[in-house]
């Protein structure tokens, strides 16, 4: 997920909350950041306290930072810049782990010898960059299409079966068809991935890339399955389209199940909700946009095993099973997924991620991701907006990051 909820202001400090007992001289501290608000930051202090319990030496002081991505990594990067050695472990958005490395803020994790086989091949080589392992996926997110069960429509495996289906919902009575995010910003580029898009740097202005613009502006303005207001929505819009019965197929992330199986009035799709790849062209693979959050540590700290030890803790299949349950967050190790391990029994709608998973494609390892973003972001939005044809958009695209990427360094 992206970031559920948009901060109004962009605060540049980090908010310290200590949640062990007061430190003395033998006593080793350390500093986490975490995101969020709401249920999961709840669960992340839950863990931090029960790690405490079994390791009383160490105590660890979480810094809250924003819920949003962009303001967390402008938060984060103010401390790092300054070349201090706390915080020590930092939770971190999948697409910052290139930037992270350029600049030298965080350590190689490979001496720690982690198990590789814990996890989802895509998210570990998101992990990873210029051949060296550099953090441990915390929680996978992958976008898929969330569809109604209850409606008589067929589970569509091609984009046009997809119009089809969407199409005969609204004759139906539905309102949207398709609810999906265009609004400029970071979940406008992961759904053209999810779209079918491909963000090679080199060749975004692609035939197989104006295609794929084309058929998303097509659903606004052609085929009419997607209301114009896709253009204004984020993550929590599409949800509540989906959740409240408007929509009848949805592009969002896995947080939306919980709500989705939430009694009234918070859901009216209970029990009547699935979820799959976004359908692919005939002839090819889905794709669903990885997103989710690692676990990296300072290259200052100053305490890395201890650093290493909380990781190995949040990583544990039992405390990533119960933050599953309680905060949405699908959890970054595989045998989570087993039947042993108790999450298909407490939320039996998990059982449907795994299959969206392995589909799940990375955005680009590149340290000048942020501004890379914003320029495919900007030109994405050109065209859902219909201020571009998307070949227009697509070659205006393909300039600005040539010129940003030549300027790497």
């Amino acid at each position: 997920m992206l970031g559920r909820t948009i901060a109004v202001v962009a605060v540049l400090t980090l908010t310290g909350c200590s949640v062990g007992p007061w430190t003395n001289a033998s006593t080793v501290t350390i500093g986490f950041t975490a995101t969020g608000t709401g249920a999961g930051y709840t669960a992340t202090v839950r863990e931090v306290r029960a790690f405490e319990r079994e390791n009383p030496r160490i105590r660890v002081n979480i810094l809250q930072m924003s819920p949003a991505s962009n303001l967390a990594y402008v938060q984060l990067a103010g401390k790092l810049g300054d070349g201090i050695p706390y915080p020590d472990v930092i939770s971190s958005d999948v697409v910052w782990i290139g930037t992270l490395v350029k600049n030298g803020w965080i350590l190689p994790l490979d001496g720690f010898h982690p198990d590789k086989s814990r996890f989802y091949p895509t998210q570990y080589a998101a992990a990873s960059f210029g051949g060296r392992l550099y953090a441990l996926p915390w929680f996978i997110d992958a976008e898929g299409l969330f569809y109604r069960t209850d409606l008589g429509l067929d589970r569509p495996s091609t984009p046009g079966q997809l119009v089809d289906e969407a199409r005969a919902a609204q004759r139906a009575g539905i309102k949207y068809g398709l609810a999906f995010e265009a609004m400029k910003f970071e979940g406008l580029v992961t759904d053209f991935i999810d779209f079918g898009g491909t963000v090679d740097l080199k060749h975004l202005d692609s035939p197989q890339n104006v295609s794929v613009l084309q058929f998303m502006h097509d659903l606004v303005y052609t085929q009419h399955v997607a209301p114009p207001d896709v253009t204004r929505w984020q993550e929590n819009e599409v949800r509540d389209a989906f959740v409240t019965g408007q929509a009848a197929f949805a592009i969002d992330w896995p947080f939306v199940y919980a709500d989705a199986e939430a009694p009234p009035p918070t859901s009216v799709v209970a029990g009547k909700t699935a979820w799959m790849p976004f359908p692919a062209v005939e002839g090819g693979q889905p794709q669903a946009a990885l997103g989710g959050w690692d676990l990296v540590i300072n290259a200052r700290s100053q305490h890395p095993d201890e650093a290493y030890k909380l990781i190995e803790y949040l990583l544990r299949t039992g405390v990533q099973v119960n933050r599953a349950v309680s905060a949405g967050n699908p959890p970054g190790v595989v045998d989570a997924y087993q039947e042993k391990s108790g999450l298909f029994r407490q939320a039996p709608y998990y059982r449907m991620e795994p299959e969206v998973f392995r589909y799940a494609t990375p955005r680009p390892a590149t340290s000048r991701y942020p501004e890379v973003s914003d320029a495919l972001q900007s030109q994405l939005a050109e065209a859902m907006n219909d201020r571009a044809t998307p070949a227009q958009a697509l070659a205006a695209a393909q300039r600005q990051i040539d010129a940003i990427q030549a300027g790497s360094g």
